[in-house]
């Protein structure tokens, strides 16, 4: 398994307003709260966050307008 789902984020970002030791943890150290989710759940994250592959034939200064989703955040 690569990055969250959606569907798993959700459920991420619930138990983090559920929990105000797992919302510091995420805040804090995102990869080991990810861990912890993924073991308590029997899942495997290898990335934080999939950013895609960069847009073809978009300068430097225009990479920004160019997303499809900005990451989450709590």
């Amino acid at each position: 398994m690569a990055a969250p789902t959606r569907e798993q984020w959700s459920h991420i970002h619930a138990r983090a307003w559920k929990d105000d030791k797992f919302r510091a943890l995420l805040e804090s150290n995102p990869s080991a709260a990810l861990e912890l989710y993924g073991k308590e759940n029997d899942q495997v994250f290898d990335k934080v966050i999939d950013i895609g592959p960069r847009p073809e034939g978009v300068s430097d200064e225009e990479l920004h307008k160019h997303h499809n989703i900005p990451p989450a955040c709590c």
